[in-house]
């Protein structure tokens, strides 16, 4: 299926490119038996495709690497939140307590 097109999106989505990372068909699979006829009578490029999915997944999708993505996007959010409340668009109080304090 088209990455791109699907109802929910993770943070390296934006990052796979259709036929390099992953073979691309139709959203309803109608084609799906096409294309893995087309993949069965190519193989090099099936493998091609799977060597840098592999690539990428190793690459990109380690624990350390998505700890580094969640942070990122944690931050965004302190930054949004902390622009608000400057605006007096939100009000500055902590909706819960740490067990810890």
């Amino acid at each position: 299926a088209n990455v791109s097109d699907s109802r929910s999106s993770a943070w390296y989505e934006r990052y796979l490119r259709p036929n390099v990372h992953y073979w691309a068909t139709s959203n309803n699979f109608a084609d799906a038996a096409q294309q893995l006829e087309w993949l069965r009578a190519h193989d090099d490029r099936a493998e091609w495709v799977a060597t840098r999915a592999q690539r990428f997944a190793q690459m990109h999708l380690s624990d350390a690497c998505s700890f580094a993505a969640l942070e990122a996007a944690l931050d965004t959010l302190k930054d949004a939140v902390d622009a608000a409340r400057r605006r007096g668009a939100l009000e500055a109080k902590q909706a819960w307590v740490c067990p810890n304090d």
